[in-house]
């Protein structure tokens, strides 16, 4: 770990005093990644804060490296891997022969959600620790809400995580990797307190603690500006949190948090008060109004460093629902683009993607036409928060949990009616009603595009015949006989169409929050993803198939050859204790914790 130590944080906030949070901003952060702590024992020999003031400072930047906001760290934590298992935009070049396929494992670009928890932790836990202290303990929640979020990332993209070591500022090696059901465990502890903590501070507050929290907040819109109502929006983005975690887990058997199973710890979060409709998305402004100081990193990826193109199955997926984000969001080739049997496509002819586990050309060459399929829209997308959590995220997890059965305080079709809504309102799509008729999908005899082809290379090509399973066939309206091959089925499975019906409006309605989609993907099954290309899996390490999908990350070094021993000591020992699958080991296909193999969703 590269961790900071107390004298460089006094440094580093005199040098924003100096500066100015926005204009010295990435200064502080080369600052912070070159910096370790020595000491004997490899802890940290003071890890609190002398002045409230340190931690004002430094929960801003917190606040930008959960989900970061620099491009080349979102680009490590995401775009480079996650957003294509989500099935949302692939990588369309081979990055110089590093990756010939989506599919490969490349240590220096697997660390990202590390990456991003070793910059957080040293910013983080001195204000988590000092909240009595200096008697700021609702900055103290923020901080321990934003690092349990960090963890959290960590424990779904790789497994078990080195938590007491992270939470301790250790330094020196040998990091202990902790069971995953034990880490989730303690988050779930974690964020109760952050809200109980914010709970009280709700019913006493003080002018000088609502000017500091005034002054940090970074994750809501302008118009929430006052104290009362920011704290009153962390609670419910913690809350909302807890309801994630414990949709997580939702198929684990006998999972308990000191006696109260997952059902119960959801049905708690939604009594305290989560996202509502309404609400404003918890993220990073971009632009130069917003902490972000940019556009959306993933436009800048795609469209700047043309490094990210539509995948396969967001454009099928979008044009089955009749998804106005297709071609809001989404453009045409970018150039004329002559097919392997030389078939002419002029630039700006239609909207092209790519299936996952493509084989990829160098940049650089001519041939790699890939490059030329679709980007976004000039400027569309650009302005888009950075989010850590959206409204519509949480009425989907209502609606999810009221069809389990769970007290979620509505019906079923009541909150997946609103994730819709809500998630048209914040794009400012119109059309909700005309979305809400189509009927397309399920209908076969309705004439339109629906088959996924490749203009670059035909032998990409999914067909009806020998693939059809793969497609989404249920139509956007909740009510009513869906026109579909999926008319006559049993309670049971026709829980199971409820389900694929909710994480697809879901899984749209995330855009472009990977991470979270692939969790869902994994845990449900749901979005059914177009199968990567024939051949793919070669390029993996050979653990994967169409029907298992990339389970995990494996651990990563990080150009660290000593981490290799920390987690092949601890961290592959406590993941194959836990797992429910048939690969073992430090592997693409090894199922994580919570990602139970099954037959069945109920």
């Amino acid at each position: 770990m590269k961790l900071i130590s107390n004298k460089i944080l006094s440094i580093t906030c005199s040098l924003l005093l100096l500066c100015g949070v926005s204009s010295c901003y990435d200064t502080v952060l080369e600052y912070e990644d070159t910096t370790v702590i020595n000491s004997s024992d490899g802890s940290v020999s003071s890890d609190t804060l002398s002045t409230s003031q340190e931690a004002e400072f430094m929960l801003r930047t917190v606040q930008t490296q959960v989900v970061s906001a620099a491009v080349h760290l979102y680009q490590m934590q995401y775009t480079l891997h996650i957003i294509d298992y989500a099935g949302y935009m692939s990588i369309p070049h081979s990055f110089d022969g590093n990756m010939y396929s989506s599919f490969m494992f490349y240590d220096s670009y697997a660390f990202g959600q590390t990456e991003a928890l070793e910059k957080l932790a040293p910013n983080a836990i001195p204000i988590i620790n000092s909240g009595k202290k200096l008697g700021i303990e609702p900055l103290s929640a923020l901080a321990s809400v934003l690092f349990s979020y960090s963890i959290y990332q960590n424990l779904v993209t790789y497994g078990p995580v080195p938590y007491s070591d992270f939470r301790a500022l250790k330094e020196q090696r040998p990091l202990t990797y902790e069971k995953q059901s034990d880490v989730f465990k303690t988050l779930f502890i974690e964020l109760q307190k952050a809200d109980s903590t914010l709970e009280a501070y709700q019913r006493n507050p003080t002018a000088e603690l609502d000017k500091k929290i005034e002054g940090v907040n970074y994750i809501s819109e302008d118009k929430i500006t006052s104290a009362t109502d920011i704290v009153k929006h962390w609670r419910k983005f913690t809350n909302s949190m807890i309801l994630r975690l414990a949709m997580t887990v939702v198929n684990v058997p006998d999972f308990n948090v000191n006696g109260k199973t997952a059902q119960t710890l959801a049905e708690e979060a939604v009594t305290r008060g989560i996202l509502q409709p309404g609400d404003p998305q918890v993220g990073l402004r971009s632009g130069a109004d917003g902490p972000v100081k940019a556009h959306h990193p993933l436009y800048l990826i795609a469209n700047s460093w043309v490094d990210a193109r539509l995948n396969a199955t967001l454009h099928n997926i979008m044009k089955r629902t009749n998804h106005p984000a297709l071609t809001a969001w989404f453009a045409p080739n970018n150039g004329r683009l002559v097919s392997k049997f030389n078939k002419v496509h002029n630039s700006g002819e239609k909207i092209m993607s790519m299936r996952s586990g493509t084989y990829l050309s160098n940049s650089s060459l001519a041939s790699n036409n890939y490059i030329l399929f679709s980007k976004f829209v000039d400027l569309a997308f650009a302005a888009k928060p950075v989010t850590l959590f959206k409204v519509e995220e949480a009425l989907f997890l209502q609606a999810e949990g009221a069809l389990r059965g769970w007290n979620m305080g509505g019906t079923v079709q009541s909150f997946y009616e609103a994730g819709i809504q809500e998630s048209f309102t914040k794009n400012d799509f119109s059309g909700y009603s005309d979305y809400m008729a189509w009927r397309g999908a399920g209908d076969m005899t309705v004439s339109g595009d629906f088959l996924y082809e490749d203009p670059y290379d035909p032998d990409n090509d999914l067909t009806s015949d020998e693939k059809a399973d793969y497609y989404f066939m249920l139509n956007n309206g909740w009510g009513g006989i869906d026109t579909n091959p999926y008319t006559s089925v049993t309670a049971d499975k026709e829980k199971e169409y409820y389900l694929e019906k909710i994480m697809t409006q879901k899984w749209l309605a995330l855009f472009p929050m990977s991470l979270v989609a692939w969790t869902d993907i994994r845990r449900t099954g749901y979005p059914k993803l177009l199968p990567a290309v024939y051949g793919a899996y070669g390029e993996a390490d050979g653990s994967i198939s169409d029907e298992l999908t990339i389970r995990r990350i494996p651990f990563a070094t990080g150009g660290v050859d000593e981490a290799k021993s920390d987690f092949t000591s601890t961290g592959v020992p406590n993941l194959d204790a836990e797992t429910t699958g048939s690969v073992r080991g430090d592997m693409q296909g090894t199922r994580l914790w919570w990602d139970v193999e099954k037959t069945s969703n109920f």
